[in-house]
């Protein structure tokens, strides 16, 4: 991982930080370009396991068609707040989409429900975990 001070004012983070960072429950604001050349930025759950960055996603979603055709993004994970307390991580990542692998879209599903939900195991769970089990794809972002 290479880390390097992105603004000059905030105080640069040690990678342990950056790894904790990563593992707390704020949504990863993913960016990627269509293919008219217009931004677009979509705030996403994200997992992370491996020094890789996992996300599942429906099909039909517009950022699986968008990465497809571009497999460029650029992230941010941060915490907002004041100057002084912010912390955050961002950087360029080439994307991969998982198509087919019902294990992994299960397992990202549930990791990030747990995250962000703290259950696996309700209405909205049931739901999300079913979408995964009838082939949803996977996002990969590699750090």
């Amino acid at each position: 991982m290479n880390i390097v001070a992105v603004d000059p004012q905030a105080r640069v983070l040690s990678e342990g930080e950056i790894l904790a960072l990563l593992k707390e429950p704020i949504p990863m604001r993913l960016s990627m370009v269509d293919g008219h050349g217009w931004p677009l930025v979509m705030p996403v759950w994200h997992v992370f396991e491996g020094r890789r960055l996992s996300r599942r996603s429906r099909k039909e979603f517009p950022q699986g068609q968008v990465l497809r055709a571009n497999p460029r993004a650029y992230f941010i994970v941060d915490t907002g707040g004041a100057h002084e307390q912010t912390r955050g991580v961002r950087g360029r990542a080439t994307v991969r989409i998982v198509d087919g692998d019902i294990g992994l879209a299960v397992d990202i599903s549930r990791t990030g429900l747990l995250k962000y939900m703290g259950t696996d195991s309700d209405s909205y769970a049931d739901e999300m975990l079913k979408w995964a089990r009838d082939g949803e794809m996977c996002v990969r972002v590699r750090l």
